[in-house]
């Protein structure tokens, strides 16, 4: 058994590294629904030909480079769309980079840190989910490893031959074509390499570097033109700036967001560094590992601070894989018995942390359109004779297609999509007023204006579905006849209504400013042209109860003989020092006609308040200076976590 284990074990645990590898990869990898970005990419394929896909689908509609969006080009083309086929070459590029992890780390520090280094990037459910995307970060991921690899063996091994610079350079192109971030990192690479390499490959060095311009070249002005539009951070993006804490946040999202797991790999880093023998003197492959890993964060987060937010979880993807390395460096024990102790240990408990945990990770990070479409057909599947008009929140209907085209049923349309501004609060309202639909649907699978289910339900009074997905997504469907109702209740905790049928000290409402002009009843309220401010109420969150996060739902009754351009309903929080930490409106104008009543609605969610002295007002604002007349005004808090709307 000795000798069997003296010859065999090496192999043996390499081989358990890679099973782990491939087996948490391809687990589940295709059942589970495709990504926002992902049917963005396939989206963005519906061109004639690849110079479309290239000007219209990379460089005018997207952030990333061509490389991956060319591929999925020709392999959608030849294999289909189907999710596990369009995944697949990802994955397996997840599980290769696995063991080019293990050479770079046997190159550098042995054997047998390698094998602990792959073992722990073989289990971490950030790099197994990034496998299973069909986005840049795998293929990425991989031809870093592949430049890194080359790079040191055409710097630091002397049976480098030609054809080593070669595949460096075609490394290197490929990485800069797959994601700006990958770029980025070899940029970082090639520029260390010149502090390294010695006189007699400088020359062969510098022309893999050249080599790799040229074939860079053609995608030279597609860099250019998106470097010169920004990212999604700023004044117009979607991502905020890094705190003093982001890289701690990092780390624990790293490392399976997992207690239990994170104290497994402190007991193991402690081993690693009681057994390291030779002292803790940093060489050179620890320098490299830590630049390789610390530079590409560093510039990513100063530019974050200084110019625009780029700085996300799927950025230091490129470099984790070095932080790796650079922790398992001081391992220096000759025996790999004990080695594999520790290898089977980190497969083991890994694999328990990947599966129990990986389901969180999607949810927290993607809406399941699958899920959403599959709900979507099972409803109007189970009322085959009452149509249902449909509205999304979604990048594209096209999304919600594919999952239509996957199950072989014929998608409705959805002539509002997106819901995220008036002008498209002001489309769903005339859908609703024009509609001869039984049943009226709305699917949110990005984020929208919270409160489209309260506007709906004006006009389609019966919730008969509702469901919400891991956060990310939801699925409302309402419907006029009151024998489907399936409404769940909602736990209130405030509420506050007139009719202005009477004076009401409450919103500020005496007899001078009712008219007769009503919505229902004999009197509404008159907001005069000259007048600014119109009825609402002024009131301490303690008064209010709010004493968690909720959900304030504002509706009222409006008509204006005007067309009204700014004239919004209103809600502020003002902490005791007068800073306004909750402020949130919903314009009158993309609910009425001229001429005609409507129904306004204002939804919002509301954080835990700073203390019970908190001032929340909700007021009209008559910025445009009109006759305005309001009617039914009803304010309502909910609890958050137990609101179904």
């Amino acid at each position: 058994m000795k000798s069997f284990l003296d010859k065999y074990l090496f192999q043996i645990l390499l081989g358990l590294i890679m099973f782990t590898a491939a087996l948490l990869r391809l687990w589940d990898f295709a059942s589970w629904s495709l990504t926002n970005d992902e049917l963005s990419a396939l989206n963005r394929l519906q061109f004639d030909n690849l110079s479309d896909v290239i000007r219209q689908g990379v460089m005018l509609s997207d952030f990333h480079p061509a490389g991956v969006q060319v591929f999925l080009y020709f392999w959608v083309k030849l294999v289909g769309p189907a999710a596990w086929l369009l995944r697949l070459p990802f994955v397996l590029c997840g599980i290769a980079s696995v063991y080019v992890l293990f050479l770079i780390g046997r190159q550098w520090f042995g054997r047998n840190a390698a094998l602990i280094a792959a073992s722990i990037f073989s289990v971490l459910i950030y790099p197994v989910l990034m496998s299973q995307l069909a986005r840049p970060y795998s293929p990425g991921l991989l031809f870093v490893l592949l430049s890194v690899y080359y790079w040191n063996r055409i710097l630091f091994t002397e049976n480098c031959k030609r054809f080593d610079y070669v595949l460096y350079a075609l490394f290197l192109v490929l990485t800069a074509y797959m994601h700006n971030y990958s770029f980025l990192f070899v940029v970082i690479l090639g520029f260390v390499g010149f502090f390294l390499v010695n006189k007699q490959n400088w020359k062969k060095y510098f022309a893999s570097h050249v080599l790799a311009s040229v074939l860079y070249l053609p995608h030279l002005n597609i860099f250019l033109y998106q470097f010169g539009i920004g990212g999604i951070g700023g004044e117009k993006g979607w991502l905020g700036a890094p705190d003093m804490y982001w890289l701690g946040d990092f780390l624990f999202y790293a490392f399976n967001n997992s207690g239990w797991f994170i104290a497994l790999m402190l007991a193991v880093l402690l081993v690693i560094l009681l057994g390291n023998q030779h002292g803790f003197r940093m060489q050179r492959a620890m320098w490299l590992s830590l630049v390789f890993f610390l530079v590409p964060y560093l510039i990513a987060h100063v530019y974050s601070l200084f110019r625009n937010p780029i700085l996300q979880f799927s950025t230091l993807y490129f470099s984790f894989p070095f932080l790796l390395l650079l922790l398992v460096s001081f391992w220096k024990r000759e025996s790999l018995i004990v080695t594999g102790f520790i290898v089977v240990i980190i497969c083991i408990a890994g694999s328990i942390s990947v599966l129990s945990g990986i389901q969180s990770y999607r949810d927290y990070q993607f809406a399941d359109f699958k899920s959403v479409v599959h709900d979507m057909i099972k409803i109007e599947t189970e009322n085959p004779g009452t149509r249902t008009a449909w509205v999304l929140a979604a990048n594209h209907p096209n999304y919600v297609r594919y999952y239509y085209d996957d199950a072989n049923k014929i998608s409705p349309e959805f002539p509002v999509y997106s819901l995220e501004n008036g002008s498209e609060v002001k489309a769903l309202v005339w859908m609703l007023d024009t509609t001869t639909a039984g049943m009226f649907g709305y699917a949110r699978l990005k984020n929208a204006l919270p409160g489209i289910p309260d506007i709906i339900e004006g006009t389609f009074p019966y919730l008969i579905f509702s469901e919400k997905y891991a956060g990310k997504s939801e699925l409302y469907i309402f419907s006029k006849d009151s024998t489907l109702e399936k409404k769940p209740e909602r736990k209130r905790i405030s509420h506050f209504y007139t009719s202005f049928e009477s004076e009401d000290d409450r919103f500020h409402v005496n007899r001078l400013m009712l008219d007769t002009n009503a919505f229902t009843g004999q009197y509404c309220y008159r907001i005069p042209a000259a007048d600014e401010w119109g009825p609402g109420i002024t009131i301490k969150t303690g008064e209010l109860g709010l004493r968690f996060p909720s959900i304030l739902r504002v509706t009222l009754n409006a008509r204006s003989e005007a067309q009204l351009k700014d004239s919004p309903v209103v809600i502020s929080i003002t902490n005791s020092i007068g800073e306004t930490y909750v402020w949130a409106s919903s314009n009158l104008e993309n609910f009425l006609k001229p001429g005609k009543w409507g129904r306004v609605v204002l939804t919002v969610q509301i954080p835990h308040p700073t203390s019970i002295d908190d001032v929340l007002k909700i007021f009209v604002w008559n910025k445009d200076h009109q006759e305005i007349f309001i009617d039914n005004m009803e304010i309502t808090f909910y609890k958050d976590s137990e609101s179904a709307l």
